[in-house]
């Protein structure tokens, strides 16, 4: 019933909304009352962007904190429900975190866009801390490409290390904030290190992804390479490329970008009519305010500014007859038309009505929960298998040791090491994982620690054996990780080490298994080479019947992929994992072939270097 009022309600607005393009008197009765809020508080930035010009700007604007303390009220006074801080830079201001708490009294919601070259531990935990509801990254790429593109030689890294320290901090706190990244669509990005590269490492850190399109006309894009950088013609087969694999993934994982398939897909039309103007514009009717970091206020960063804070009460300014025109003008399209808020103004067209209608009949749009096999899946058998005949393998180097088990999870690992060991320390960035393995696997001789497995704090040589399983293809920096295990070691340590083998497995289905890198047996090797004296490399292959139980899955699979209108979504959660079990035991006594619980360790077998081939799992045994 949900989605057939929203369908209808959709029908309505953009009826409204075309209609009224042609008639205008229909809007006079329309109440323009400001709800949110974009304001500039600093024109000073860190970064030096190659499609913005502010760095070059060095003639500072900033509103004052009591500037800003007097517009949160007057902001709250007219309406205004949400502020988006920005700049410039705007975590450059020593005052930000009171600047929130002021938003906060207000009963405002805040959001911030920063560049994140200013998080670290430190200031993570102070956002998380001060009630932020969202944080926007501007990153455009991956690694260098986008270091290049911010003109800041390690901003890539210090991206993702913001992020993973807010999400660390989140955990701690247990505190909720919506982390965000927001690139540049333009025709440097459409490269494989570009959107899709930046959009798989968004699946891999479970954050969202909102791309913005470069404009021409934008002021901060004056001087710059704009020009350059739009996607010409010579480009746009490219482009369409790109749009079509974000189409894909929006329907495989709706989470990870919170647009509508139409909004994704006009991003072809605007490269190729950029003015758009069938295609009206909602940002002043829907009352979005725009506050500069000189004290100017306006509808738009395309028309003139309409008061100045400094001068005028914004209740003066916003319900002003001018403010008013000025809405109706972008509405109308009378204007040099930009790319801004094209999500939002596409859902005045029949062309989003069409695609919503069939976006909400055929794809579940609930929380991204749903993957393919793991809506209804409960755990995997052969994975457990998997994970036991790793430590099988390494309960052979441990035996009265003391042990690191670095990237733990939530697994019984470190229980099955101490049955030899002497001593086993498991840690793992999740507090969750930790808190549930101190629960449910307890021993004498087994601690537990939450730690980055980047950045290992234990002292030099704390342990004479290392094992690390699925770790490395997750991390940002590898080489950290492998320095940090060489150092942890004795003089004659070992370590033993494993991750996927790309060879086996599509690098188009990377993000689906969270992972942000992965290696072939050859890039494995080499890699370790670097900072251990003696490397040894197998792999490890599955038997006929683990083979046997994945076809049963793959087909059950396909059996549950037949219904286009999602009606499973109405089952409960328990009930669905057992239909999900219950389907496979069947298919299994009919095709004959072996249960997933029939799978034990004993299935998988290590292969050495030269025969690994398609193995599952590149192994490593390394020496100090």
């Amino acid at each position: 019933m949900y989605i057939f009022t929203e369908i209808l309600s959709n029908i309505f607005r953009v009826i409204l909304f075309s209609t009224a393009r042609y008639f205008p008197f229909l809007l006079r009765r329309f109440s323009i009352r400001p709800s949110s809020m974009n304001i500039a508080i600093t024109n000073m930035c860190n970064s030096k962007c190659m499609m913005c010009n502010y760095w070059k700007d060095k003639k500072k604007e900033e509103l004052t904190f009591s500037e800003i303390v007097r517009v949160f009220a007057e902001a709250k006074e007219v309406g205004v429900k949400e502020v988006t801080i920005y700049g410039g830079e705007p975590l450059i201001r020593k005052d930000i975190f009171e600047i929130i708490k002021e938003a906060k009294i207000n009963g405002l919601h805040v959001e911030i866009i920063t560049n994140a070259l200013l998080i670290d531990e430190n200031m993570a935990e102070k956002i998380v801390k001060s009630g932020l509801e969202r944080l926007t990254i501007s990153m455009d790429a991956v690694g260098e490409l986008n270091d290049e593109i911010r003109g800041v030689k390690g901003a890539f890294e210090k991206a993702i290390k913001a992020i993973i320290y807010l999400k660390a901090a989140t955990e701690s706190n247990k505190k909720k904030i919506d982390i965000q990244i927001s690139p540049m669509i333009m025709s440097n990005t459409l490269n494989k290190n570009g959107i899709l590269g930046l959009l798989r490492l968004c699946e891999a850190l479970d954050v969202t992804m909102s791309p913005r399109l470069i404009d021409k006309n934008i002021h901060y894009s004056a001087g710059t390479k704009s020009d350059r950088l739009f996607v010409n013609k010579e480009n746009l087969k490219a482009l369409d490329g790109v749009v079509d694999e974000l189409v894909k993934i929006k329907k495989r994982n709706p989470k990870v970008l919170p647009f509508s398939i139409a909004g994704i897909k006009f991003i072809k039309k605007y490269f190729r009519n950029p003015s758009s103007r069938d295609i009206p514009c909602l940002v002043g009717l829907s009352g979005e305010v725009w506050l500069n970091a000189n004290g100017n206020l306006q509808n738009c960063a395309f028309l003139p500014p309409v008061g100045s804070i400094r001068k005028n009460n914004i209740k003066e300014i916003v319900f002003s007859k001018q403010w008013y025109n000025y809405a109706i003008k972008m509405f109308k399209k009378d204007c040099p038309g930009c790319s801004c808020n094209y999500n939002s103004n596409i859902k005045s067209s029949f062309a989003f009505l069409y695609s919503k209608i069939i976006e909400k009949l055929y794809f579940s749009a609930s929380n991204g929960e749903e993957k393919g096999m793991a809506y209804y899946y409960q755990e995997d058998p052969a994975k457990v298998a998997l994970n036991m005949a790793r430590y099988g393998f390494a309960l052979k180097y441990v035996s009265s040791k003391r042990v690191l088990d670095l990237g733990c999870g939530a697994r019984k690992g470190p229980l099955v090491l101490s049955e030899k060991a002497r001593e086993v320390i498991g840690v793992d960035i999740s507090l969750e994982a930790i808190e549930y393995n101190k629960d449910n696997f307890k021993a004498a001789n087994v601690q537990y620690e939450v730690m980055d497995a980047e950045n290992v704090s234990f002292p030099d040589g704390s342990f004479e054996t290392v094992v690390s399983f699925e770790v490395i293809e997750h991390l940002i920096c590898p080489e950290k990780y492998l320095e940090g295990i060489r150092r942890v070691l004795v003089s004659d340590g070992i370590a033993i080490l494993s991750t996927p083998n790309i060879e086996r497995f599509s690098e188009e289905v990377l993000a689906v298994r969270g992972h942000i890198k992965e290696y072939t047996k050859t890039e494995f090797k080499d890699l370790l080479k670097k900072y251990f004296s003696h490397v040894d490399v197998c792999g490890i292959i599955e038997s006929e019947k683990v083979k046997d139980v994945s076809k049963t899955a793959e087909s059950v699979n396909k059996a549950l992929n037949l219904d286009p209108l999602r009606l499973r979504r109405v089952i409960p959660a328990a009930l669905r994992k057992k239909i999900y079990s219950g389907l496979v035991k069947m298919k299994a006594k009919i095709s004959r072939r072996p249960a997933a619980e029939e799978i034990s360790k004993n299935d998988y077998s290590v292969v050495s270097y030269e025969n690994i081939g398609k193995a599952e799992t590149l192994l490593a045994l390394v020496r100090k």
